[in-house]
């Protein structure tokens, strides 16, 4: 996937030396006779048999990739505010549990208009590129030591009018620029994501923690967390009742390790483990900067301790005191399972 979006004719020309542009085709030379369509002559490449195809497949090519740099464009607008990237982005893959590159935002935005609306790359036709440098084409006589175009039973010569790939590429991306500056605001934050920021704001500002479902962002510095699903947890020697988080600082790039958090009352703290956290062999590489794939790895974190039970694969289970009438957690399996406490009755009558 390209880093930018360049105009359609900079990827023709530099896949072919030769590009003619005539009505809806485009010529490229070909590799056998067979295949001819086109001739060109007079040039220094010698005579170039040229096939051809439509030219509605670059302009396809060119909106698929057009959407892409959009996409990528909207996510980055998006992370400069890390609060409307968690709510904006990372919430909607949370619930469609799909975390490629572009799924939290491919139903959010509707690029459709958007990209009809953004100024169109031109592509003079008829037109001849070599090597980067293109002319428009007329009809013509033939002449020697000129290169000309034979097509169709026509044979078109260049004109005085010329230009090159990187002038038209140029032009066409300051507009493109100015373009998205002033449509991508309405798309990035749609009406319905708006209100949802709004939302996760008002409850940042008065607790300074968010959580929606299991994904948990949390401010000063702000950072995100995969909140742990329910389990005995025999590091803590009690039940996990989705008030324990492993979390990550939202920077780049991720030098940090990731930490543990508890919830307590109505605010989450760093929990103070005694060994240090350290989960095992086979987890998933940590991600080198700031993605979906950041939740996914925290993620799978959290799915390790609620199957060990574990906060660090060394720790021994913490004794659980059996008192008389309660019921205690115990893990088998790596789930929370409460028993009555009927053996340790029978203990105590001996």
């Amino acid at each position: 996937m390209r880093r930018c979006l360049r105009h359609p004719l900079h990827g023709l020309t530099r896949s072919f030396e030769v590009v003619a542009i005539v009505g809806d085709q485009v010529l490229v030379p070909a590799q056998n006779e067979a295949d001819a369509e086109g001739l060109l002559l007079g040039t220094s490449h010698g005579r170039v048999v040229l096939r051809c195809f439509p030219l509605e497949t670059v302009r396809m090519k060119f909106a698929h990739e057009s959407r892409s740099y959009l996409l990528r464009r909207a996510e980055a607008q998006l992370r400069c505010d890390q609060l409307a990237w968690v709510v904006g982005h990372l919430m909607p893959a949370v619930e469609a549990d799909d975390f490629g590159a572009e799924s939290a935002l491919r139903d959010k935005l509707d690029l459709h208009d958007f990209v009809q609306s953004l100024p169109r790359p031109v592509v003079p036709v008829p037109s001849l590129w070599l090597s980067g440098h293109g002319w428009r084409l007329q009809t013509a006589r033939r002449r020697h030591g000129v290169p000309q175009l034979e097509y169709q039973g026509v044979t078109l010569g260049p004109t005085d009018e010329q230009w090159t790939v990187d002038r038209f590429d140029r032009e066409w991306k300051a507009q493109l620029i100015r373009g998205f500056k002033a449509g991508a605001p309405r798309y990035v934050f749609p009406p319905n994501l708006s209100a949802l920021v709004a939302d996760a704001r008002q409850q940042v500002a008065q607790r300074g923690w968010f959580q929606h479902g299991s994904l948990l962002y949390l401010e000063s510095p702000p950072r995100i967390g995969y909140v742990i699903p329910p389990h005995y947890n025999r590091s803590l020697g009690r039940p996990i009742s989705k008030d324990l988080a492993i979390t990550m600082l939202l920077e780049e790039p991720m030098a940090e390790s990731p930490e543990v958090y508890q919830k307590t009352g109505n605010k989450w703290r760093v929990l103070d483990i005694p060994n240090g956290l350290c989960l095992g062999p086979s987890l998933p590489c940590k991600p080198k900067g700031v993605s979906s794939g950041l939740f996914s790895y925290l993620r799978a974190l959290g799915y390790r301790i609620r199957q060990t039970g574990r906060l660090n694969e060394f720790d021994n289970p913490r004794p659980v005191r059996h008192v008389r009438g309660q019921t205690t957690g115990l893990d088998l399996l790596g789930t929370a399972i409460e028993w009555p406490l009927v053996h340790a009755r029978r203990e105590d009558q001996r």
